[in-house]
């Protein structure tokens, strides 16, 4: 259930209140974390059934639409003028653990925005097709694009051998239904391949404000994705390093290298200690 506050910007409700959790529907909820935004307070509360933390007092998706999403939102943090630039080896490493898998095949990437990711696993052989609300998309005569709501688009008998969801599924507030469609768009053996901040990690283990409740609506942790997603059906989970955006500056290109090898030993020990997680759910 959900109940609106009664906060309003004009028209748009600006602050809605949940009181289940949006993965199990448990109403049995713990508030952690409150934290103060010029439109209102933002509640963050964990799940006791299912251990997943979510903004249960959270901006509307109008509200978010309209602030955040309308624009470019990832562009906007790196900078548009060398996003593409610094995205590049974060999207070859995502196409490199995917290849690992699948060397080729049907390709969807959900939330694709511009396209960047599809762009570079078409250069590796796939066949692919991005979703995504907004409408400026880079062109590519090898890649489809659909500009349209993921849940309301009617696929046919399409079925995919990769789906990526690349820091999408923390953004959602209502995920279950969008997991179900994903499962269901899967080819047998086809695998569902997720970058997502990590909750749990270490800035967050030492800084336990680094919640944004704003934008990033249900957290996740390598503690409860795995058992989550097999909820879902997948059959195996498991985590890979990933690489980062990287920028040319001396001091920014030392620390994500610092933090990638910090990760490869997260992975190795299975410690949870992640910035962002990258998961390959295997179908």
């Amino acid at each position: 259930m959900t109940n609106a506050t009664g906060v309003n910007a004009g028209d748009a409700e600006v602050l809605v209140d949940l009181d289940k959790c949006p993965m199990c529907a448990s109403s049995d909820l713990n508030v952690i974390k409150k934290v103060a935004y010029p439109e209102g307070v933002l509640q963050v509360s964990r799940c006791t059934r299912c251990s997943i933390s979510f903004s249960s007092t959270r901006f509307s998706d109008e509200f978010l639409n309209a602030k955040y999403y309308s624009k470019n939102y990832e562009e906007e943090i790196v900078g548009s003028l060398d996003y593409a630039e610094v995205s590049e080896r974060f999207f070859q490493g995502i196409v490199a653990h995917a290849r690992r898998i699948k060397p080729g095949g049907k390709w969807l990437d959900m939330g694709c925005g511009r396209g960047y990711l599809l762009h570079a696993a078409s250069r590796s052989g796939f066949e692919c097709h991005g979703i995504d609300l907004k409408s400026d998309f880079l062109s590519s005569p090898n890649v489809k694009y659909s500009n349209h709501d993921f849940l309301t688009f009617e696929f046919g008998d399409e079925r995919y051998d990769i789906i990526t969801m690349i820091n999408i599924l923390d953004h959602i507030g209502a995920p279950v239904p969008y997991l179900e469609k994903v499962y269901h768009l899967l080819k047998p053996g086809g695998v569902l391949l997720i970058h997502v901040p990590n909750e749990y990690y270490f800035s967050k283990k030492l800084l336990p404000s680094g919640y944004s409740p704003n934008v990033h609506i249900v957290n996740y942790s390598e503690k409860n994705i795995g058992s989550i997603l097999k909820r879902f059906g997948f059959s195996k989970v498991e985590f890979v390093a990933p690489t980062y955006k990287l920028r040319k500056k001396k001091g920014t290109m030392m620390l994500v290298l610092l933090l990638e090898a910090f990760n490869r030993v997260a992975s190795v020990f299975s410690n949870g200690i992640w910035f962002s997680m990258q998961v390959i759910a295997h179908k």
